[in-house]
């Protein structure tokens, strides 16, 4: 496995993130599937692996557009 695609705990862990939080995020679609993750068996309820390199693309992004939003109410 190369080093931009994890499982849920080490994706956790190299986003400084809870270890759920990447459920979560699947959950109310903030990560999409096949950008941000694949099941690694090709099966509904298998092992996710997860895109770090776009989530944290994704993460930025929407860094972006919340820091720029908050400047615009002040």
């Amino acid at each position: 496995m190369g080093s931009a695609q994890q499982w849920e705990s080490e994706a956790a862990e190299l986003l400084a993130i809870k270890n759920g939080t990447p459920r979560t995020m699947r959950g109310d679609g903030r990560l999409t599937p096949g950008d941000h993750y694949i099941f690694a068996t090709a099966t509904t309820g298998g092992p996710i692996i997860y895109n770090l390199n776009a989530i944290s693309k994704s993460l930025a992004q929407r860094t972006k557009e919340m820091v720029a939003a908050d400047l615009r109410l002040r």
